[in-house]
């Protein structure tokens, strides 16, 4: 069969180049001849004069030749350029038979350094091409950019990248923090962090904050892109993540009629003038020199609030200077410096809400849509009584000026704000939301709702005569900010920007950069465990009666606390209900208290973290008994879980070491470091609140467990149904002889092992509980004396109940099981021999405990030769015992 007869279509050739594999050289040549007939026959015009060796050789032709036969010849072929016109099939077939005539002669030894160059050449062009498809596969997107202090945007073509963590635009523009940036351009770059506004269409924009300096690349990062969807030039939508693919479609409160597009938007509520309290002495400071950054953004502000009548000019014996503030997008905020003038203001009551009580409020909710609404300008929005006005006088170019208008700076200013704007709601009949003074929230299950709600308490506000800005209207939206905090089904996320911003952050380089660090960090302390314990070494540089000194120790905490940080957890919602489990553990360490609250509801396997609370030892604290260390650290975890789940919601108590059950006795112990008066707090606290409302469970509940704990805590169904019985509680500290007290509250004292069918006892002393010494007794006591056990059981204490023993006895083949916790019968052959081993330990120490451990080894000899009365009860179990039951095969 022809060529032309195989060959009848066009789209069949790329089917018979995949067939085109060849072993000899001539095989090559004709293969590619035959592809060249197809050129001839389907290619445009007839330039080839029906001749296959006059058809030009392209680059695609060569590529196939080299890729589909021998490698010796596939170097050479890489060589030939495919642009040079002058190369047809029938050059390029007689150089490879020259190539193969010289490759098979005695030139084929000096001839393989040159092809292992050609080889390399191939990998280097095959690299070269793959990177070119890669760059046409890029998507870039126009951006204009409205850098602060322009009215003039800028257009940008950015590389559309949703693996950079945040945006990056070449500019002149320089922020006011430096940053860090890794990975950029092959190495490090030190940028500036500012914000701008952004826009995909020149017409619709947003304030984003911008990585940029001159070296920058043109990047779109996750940062930006993750907050809505967008049309490309071709009409394409684009939407990155589930929240914006949900937001696509829904109305948005930014949409409203009456919303202001302009930046300097400035309202009048209509109220009376404000009669605000007067300074009772005369407060005169000279204006100081001002940043010269600052001077025509400020001017240029005056003369704008003049024109809109919230400052006039006036002559005042007052006067305080000016004190220009640089806000995170570069713009410049006027406030004054009327620290002088609050000092002698007489005092208002504050009204300003809480805003960690807000932050716990909204947790309460559980919402799935949010709606923000930031009220412009709103304290210019109110009028001050004429009498009133003179204490405010500033001096700007040799002109005194005064504020009409409730200004930004002065002690009062929130109060009056937030109480003027919570009243215009009340009168209107606002939806449910909350409010901090001109920031309002609102949500609900489902975006109409909150849109409904949004629209209500939005037209309420215009019409009180506030003005809002559109761009400062956010949602229906599943994620959202408010308070600086993202918010998402009622929990509380630190924001991408802000873990972009922390972890950027270069080492300080003195105490004043390290105090801008840790408060960078410090309103994000609930979602670190053990927060304190790992930044103090940077508090101890920030010191005044420190040098500062960057040594390892800070090195290593500021890495640390970054890292934690960037994984940080997201906390809440809070929930409420019969089935809801709130655990608190607490936990005294070495250099400070910690605790954290936990939630968790039947179908989770996890439970959910509320908070997580730290501070280092405060006073005489330090020196305060292990015990009350302990209490201490559960007082206080009360105290702080209380605030977040209330005083009427259900608190199981898991502390660190089992300490408190004899506290509710209420008998303060005669050797303590704290007062009694402390003491009585702690107690009265502690066992008015911790209760949970099982009726069968009297008291508190103590659960020895691992710390921080989120997976399987809280008790299972068959836990509940037991009757519970408080442990006896061991002698006073004070009454224990000294050779006792190092191992008090420390220590199980011995390690006893009962066999389970004939009761034969072990034991072994050890001086702390923990699973390692667990491990040495079994081996010693048991696996080395008698062989390896089938079954172990014991109780659940942290020395039994952890990853070691648990791998330890699947190495082993041993079944460890535990038993119920305070449940006794489950531990009979234990109790038994428990209590005979102490009245014999007490009989061979004269009526004590004393050296119990050098007569532990008679006493169990003892107690085995003699026989066990199978009616005897087992004493109450000790909190501070460790022992376990064993069956062999």
């Amino acid at each position: 069969m022809s060529v032309r007869e195989r060959f009848v279509h066009r789209d069949r050739m790329q089917e018979h180049h995949h067939r085109m594999r060849w072993k000899t050289l001539e095989e090559g040549i004709q293969k590619l001849r035959e592809v060249a007939v197809l050129e001839v026959l389907f290619g445009r015009g007839g330039q080839h004069d029906n001749d296959p060796d006059k058809v030009r050789c392209t680059g695609q032709m060569l590529w196939n030749l080299a890729t589909l036969g021998p490698s010796q010849y596939a170097t050479y072929i890489a060589t030939i350029h495919p642009d040079n016109n002058r190369e047809t099939v029938g050059s390029v077939a007689n150089k490879l038979r020259n190539y193969e005539s010289i490759i098979s002669g005695p030139m084929q030894a000096q001839v393989s350094a040159v092809a292992k160059e050609l080889r390399e050449r191939m990998e280097e062009v095959t690299e070269e091409i793959r990177e070119g498809e890669a760059r046409e596969n890029r998507v870039y997107w126009t951006v204009w950019i409205r850098w602060p202090g322009t009215s003039e945007p800028q257009k940008y073509e950015a590389l559309v990248d949703t693996g950079s963590r945040c945006t990056l635009i070449p500019s002149e523009y320089v922020g006011t923090e430096p940053i860090s940036i890794a990975g950029v351009t092959g190495g490090s770059q030190e940028l500036t962090l500012l914000e701008a506004e952004v826009s995909l269409t020149g017409k619709e924009w947003q304030k984003h904050p911008i990585v940029t300096g001159s070296g920058a690349p043109c990047i779109l990062g996750i940062d930006f892109l993750r907050n809505g969807y967008y049309k490309d030039s071709k009409g394409f939508r684009w939407a990155f993540g589930i929240a914006a693919v949900e937001a696509e479609g829904i109305k948005k409160l930014n949409g409203l009629p009456g919303l202001s597009e302009n930046p300097s938007a400035v309202g009048l509520l209509k109220v009376e003038e404000q009669r605000v309290p007067v300074a009772t002495s005369t407060v005169h400071r000279r204006q100081h020199r001002t940043n010269r950054d600052a001077v025509i953004p400020i001017h240029k502000m005056i003369r704008e609030l003049e024109s809109q009548g919230v400052v006039s000019k006036t002559h005042s014996p007052f006067n305080s200077p000016i004190w220009p503030v640089r806000k995170p997008d570069g713009e410049w905020r006027l406030t004054v410096d009327y620290r002088a003038l609050n000092e002698v203001t007489p005092p208002l009551s504050a009204a300003v809400p809480d805003m960690l009580e807000l932050q716990y409020e909204l947790e309460s909710k559980a919402a799935k849509w949010y709606a923000t609404i930031d009220i412009a300008n709103a304290f210019f929005s109110i009028p001050l009584a004429a009498e009133c006005r003179p204490q405010f006088a500033f001096t700007w170019r040799g002109v005194q000026y005064t504020w009409n208008r409730l200004p930004q700076g002065w002690k009062h200013s929130p109060t009056i704000c937030h109480g003027l704007i919570q009243a215009a709601l009340e009168k209107g009949e606002a939806p449910e939301h909350l409010q901090y003074i001109d920031d309002i929230i609102v949500w609900g299950n489902t975006a109409m709702e909150v849109f409904e709600k949004g629209e209500k308490i939005i037209h309420i506000l215009l019409k009180a005569g506030f003005a809002i800005k559109q761009s400062k209207v956010k949602g229906p939206a599943r994620e959202i900010q408010f308070l600086g905090v993202k918010w998402q089904d009622g929990r509380r996320q630190i924001p991408t920007e802000v873990i972009n911003k922390i972890t950027a952050m270069s080492p300080p380089t003195s105490k004043k950069e390290t105090q801008a660090f840790l408060g960078a960090i410090g309103f994000w302390r609930m979602h670190i465990p053990e927060y304190s314990q790992i930044v103090s070494p940077l508090y101890l540089v920030t010191r005044k009666k420190n040098d500062f000194h960057w040594g390892p120790e800070q090195q290593q905490a500021f890495a640390q606390i970054k890292q934690e940080i960037a994984h940080a957890v997201a906390l809440g919602p809070v929930r409420t209900g019969p089935d809801v489990k709130n655990v608190l553990y607490s936990a005294a360490g070495n250099n400070g208290l910690s605790w954290s609250l936990w939630q968790k509801v039947p179908g989770e396997t996890r439970g959910r973290p509320l908070g997580f609370w730290s501070r280092s030892y405060r006073g005489s604290e330090a020196n305060y008994t292990p015990t009350e260390k302990e209490i201490l650290a559960a007082y206080e975890g009360v105290q702080a879980a209380s605030e977040v789940i209330g005083t009427e919601a259900q608190l199981l108590l898991a502390p660190r070491l089992p300490v408190l059950g004899w506290m509710f006795k209420g008998k303060v112990p005669s050797t303590h470091h704290a007062t009694d008066a402390t003491w009585s707090k702690w107690i009265a606290l502690i066992t008015q609140r911790a209760r949970i409302g099982n009726p069968n469970r009297p008291g508190i509940l103590e659960i020895i467990t691992n710390w921080p704990e989120g997976e399987n805590f809280g008790l299972t169904d068959e836990e509940e149904q037991e009757q519970v019985t408080h442990a006896k509680e061991a002698p006073p500290y004070n009454q224990l002889p000294a050779e006792e007290t190092r191992y008090a509250l420390f220590t199980d004292g011995s390690c006893r092992i009962v066999e389970a069918t004939t009761g034969w006892l072990e034991t072994y002393p050890v001086p702390h509980a923990t699973a390692q010494n667990t491990i040495l007794g079994l081996e010693k006591q048991i696996l080395w004396r008698h062989g390896t056990p089938e079954r172990i059981e014991s109780d659940n204490g942290t020395h039994f109940k952890n990853s070691l023993i648990n791998t330890w006895a699947r190495e082993h083949g041993i079944e460890w099981v535990y038993h119920i916790p305070y449940h006794a019968p489950a531990a009979g052959k234990v109790e038994r021999c428990n209590g005979l081993l102490k009245t014999t330990l007490k009989a061979l120490g004269a009526g004590t405990f004393k050296n119990w451990e050098n007569n532990l080894a008679k006493a169990t000899w003892l107690v085995n030769t003699q026989v066990l009365p199978t009616e005897q009860a087992p004493p109450n179990p000790s909190p501070w015992e460790q022992e376990m039951e064993i069956k062999f095969q």
